[in-house]
């Protein structure tokens, strides 16, 4: 059963997975003041990782006709899941939260291991949050069902629904990425427009697709936003944006990874955010196409007026209360 609360907690809740890339960025931090900050970021990165992978794997199933038989689609699989992951981030927030004291001293004098520091901590206690929410949406979905309605449930697409997972929280990490590679006053002559670009393309474009995300599994409406060609166009579209920004932004690599230049040791920090946001742009590019040719592909021959969710032809017609709302087969 379609659950547009569930759907927004499961596109959210991926989203701050991408906490994997800033706790990654924490792990780089070498200073004797700040001893735990590698560790937590080490930690945060690791356990946010494999969790962005099993989230993903799980909104892949979240959203489709229930089948018993099926362990992905148990209530219990998604609930449990998201406990799991609620004490390890507010443990890593709470850890990395204590340190903006020692980090952001006089004595360390660097904005960037401060600033590093809180949106880590943030993030990871956003992120633990938003999984008990998950737990929420789901339990809610569950109490809402089989009340005897009909409903039309959708065919098993997970690969079209991860690529929709990925390509959005790609989208928002160029963005943020972008957005820091702006203001950097560097040895390469247009990186701060390409910084520019990439962030006011990416902030609407992630909101965008969030809205096509929460739509893309309703195969009983007939609205816009639910039609393969809103989609398939809409993914289409990003490919030369995203492909000219990160040939662009790559473009200026030789310039910033030329360590024989004086840049007081920030010429490292300037590279890496240029290969970065270059090659996260190269990547939503790739994983766009990807979508639209999944969108194309599932339904071949019925056009792109169709709605981009399909019906399930075994499930209409069919009486709720005879079926379990999907993300919530306990069996």
């Amino acid at each position: 059963m379609s659950s547009p609360l569930r759907s927004t907690c499961y596109g959210l809740r991926l989203v701050c997975s991408s906490s994997t890339i800033i706790g990654f960025l924490a792990a780089f931090i070498d200073d004797p003041i700040v001893v735990r900050t590698r560790v937590f970021g080490l930690c945060l990165s690791g356990f946010s990782f494999f969790s962005w992978l099993w989230i993903s794997i799980l909104t892949a199933y979240h959203d489709h006709e229930p089948n018993p038989k099926d362990v992905l689609l148990r209530a219990s699989v998604h609930t449990t899941s998201y406990a799991i992951m609620v004490p390890p981030w507010l443990i890593f927030g709470i850890g990395l939260l204590v340190q903006p004291s020692p980090a952001c001293s006089k004595e360390t004098n660097d904005s960037a291991k401060c600033g590093l520091t809180i949106i880590s901590g943030v993030l990871s206690i956003v992120g633990a949050l938003l999984a008990a929410s998950c737990i929420f949406a789901v339990r809610r979905s569950d109490t809402n069902a089989n009340n005897g309605e009909t409903e039309a449930y959708a065919e098993y697409t997970p690969l079209r629904t991860v690529l929709y997972a990925w390509t959005f929280t790609a989208t928002v990490i160029t963005g943020t990425i972008g957005l820091a590679a702006a203001p950097l006053d560097t040895f390469a002559p247009h990186l701060r427009a390409f910084g520019i670009c990439i962030s006011v393309v990416s902030f609407p474009g992630w909101i965008w697709l969030g809205i096509l995300t929460s739509h893309h599994m309703r195969p009983d409406t007939d609205q816009s936003l639910t039609r393969a060609s809103t989609h398939f166009y809409t993914f289409v579209a990003m490919v030369p944006l995203f492909l000219a920004f990160g040939i662009g932004t790559l473009s200026q690599q030789s310039y910033n990874c030329n360590t024989t230049q004086n840049s007081d040791g920030l010429a490292p920090r300037w590279c890496d955010v240029t290969v970065i946001a270059g090659s996260l742009s190269l990547l939503v590019a790739i994983l766009s196409a990807a979508t639209a040719l999944a969108i194309q592909l599932s339904g071949a021959g019925t056009g792109l007026q169709r709605n981009v969710c399909l019906r399930s032809s075994d499930s209409a017609g069919k009486p709720r209360y005879r079926l379990v709302p999907s993300a919530a087969v306990d069996v």
